[in-house]
């Protein structure tokens, strides 16, 4: 019998990583004869031999939604699938060959002959929590201001009085699931609402909830799975330059934005279209 842990899903954000190297991978199919079993090879110089966290991942990419035929072993212990990557540094910590064990269990329907499940172990750097609230991460997870501000200008919509425009879309700098202050603001990357949620928070909430359904947005209920998650640098540059007071954000149809008080007067900050109608006046 397949044992279970100790493995971390995810710990953290670290979701939030630099793939290194690739230690190995391996594609089945509806052909595929198991188990397979795929070799790869973990040093102590590979973990320890950088200054930046390294970490050791399975990832699971799979053009089918139910695997409850598919087991995916590490040196004996049996990984969970939901989250599709999976942390197993903690088990691969001796020097030399590992293996990887991918088998089917009887009684369940073969992958279709369309269909395919790839296996990737990789080595990667783990980028920490104060990283990714800084929005320094990698680039293919963040959303860049000027894409957030088309973002805005498209979400909103336009008008003027004056030449100023209309404040047209409100939204909250606390995480709608964990009611707290956003650390690091995030949406799914086909989420089109303004309002964001708490990577760092969401992955913990999610992990707990290990294979329990897919992950939906707390927002929109959209599934956003840990691939699907995106640092909205513009929300980390608001959060970095509004005083703590501030809970809240209007956004106005030419993509800037000014904050709100906790008396709900308007902050003229630099990036707000009020403050360029006032110095104008």
């Amino acid at each position: 019998m397949a044992k279970e842990g100790p493995y971390e899903v995810n710990s953290g954000p670290s979701m939030f990583y630099l793939v290194d190297r690739r230690l190995a991978t391996c594609t089945v199919t509806c052909g595929t004869k198991f188990p397979v079993l795929v070799p790869f090879t973990v040093t102590t110089a590979l973990l320890r031999g950088k200054s930046d966290p390294t970490i050791i991942l399975v990832r699971i990419i799979s053009t089918q939604n139910d695997m409850d035929g598919i087991g995916i072993h590490v040196n004996g212990w049996q990984l969970p699938l939901a989250l599709r990557t999976v942390n197993i540094t903690s088990i691969v910590q001796k020097d030399g060959e590992h293996v990887l064990r991918i088998t089917h269990r009887p009684g369940y329907a073969n992958i279709p002959s369309d269909g395919s499940v790839k296996v990737f172990v990789q080595s990667a750097l783990l980028v920490s929590a104060e990283d990714v609230s800084r929005g320094d991460i990698p680039k293919r997870k963040v959303r860049s201001v000027h894409a957030s501000k088309v973002m805005v200008a498209h979400a909103a919509n336009k008008d003027s009085i004056s030449g100023v425009s209309v404040i047209t879309a409100v939204a909250s700098l606390n995480c709608p699931l964990s009611k707290a202050r956003l650390q690091a603001p995030c949406r799914g990357v086909k989420c089109s609402h303004l309002q964001c949620f708490d990577a760092i928070f969401y992955l913990i909430h999610n992990e707990k909830a290990c294979g329990r359904g897919a992950w939906h947005c707390p927002v929109c209920d959209r599934i956003v799975d840990a691939s699907d998650m995106e640092i909205d640098l513009l929300w980390v540059k608001i959060l970095n330059e509004v005083p703590p007071s501030c809970d809240e954000v209007e956004f106005f149809g030419d993509g800037s934005w000014a904050a709100v008080d906790i008396d709900n007067s308007i902050i003229t900050i630099e990036d707000s279209p009020v403050k360029a109608h006032l110095d104008g006046t």
